[in-house]
């Protein structure tokens, strides 16, 4: 967004009869436009500075060979050495082998559903619910949560 989306906002705000006030620089709008107008202008400014420091930061990152974001199930992150002359830490993404165990009893369950077969038929549900249901009643748990039908669908889909 920008100042004069801002603008457009407040304008609108006051045909509705609100009223905006700004505390920290005790001013009103309407009455005070041209200091809301030039507190939206820095307020843009700011923002464009934040998102030149965050495109740095990630092309430092990338730079470096360094991972970004959130794993996958299966997979965690491990901090490296620095390289000579930097405090920066890269990122690597290595297994981590409870959740690859999980991952194998998921894939064992769904192949060889004889152990689950009895359930699945008398309960009339998906075998994903069942798994689902012998995690949670085991309290292995997905990251802190609990088992859901779908999370065990999608990590069976990402790995068979």
């Amino acid at each position: 967004r920008d100042s004069s989306e801002g603008i457009t906002l407040l304008n609108s705000l006051n045909q509705k009869k609100v009223r905006i006030h700004s505390v920290f620089d005790n001013a009103i709008y309407p009455a005070d436009r041209a200091t809301f107008r030039r507190l939206l202008v820095e307020a843009n400014e700011e923002s464009d500075k934040i998102s030149d420091r965050v495109r740095g930061a990630l092309a430092y990152i990338r730079e470096r060979k360094g991972h970004i974001g959130k794993t996958k199930y299966g997979y965690t992150t491990k901090r490296r050495e620095p390289e000579e002359g930097h405090t920066y830490r890269p990122r690597d993404v290595v297994e981590d082998n409870e959740e690859m165990k999980v991952i194998q009893r998921i894939i064992y369950y769904v192949e060889n559903r004889t152990e689950l077969d009895e359930i699945v038929e008398k309960e009339e549900i998906g075998i994903c619910n069942v798994i689902s249901d012998k995690f949670n009643s085991e309290q292995v748990l997905c990251r802190g949560s609990e088992w859901t039908p779908v999370r065990v669908r999608n990590i069976y889909k990402k790995f068979y």
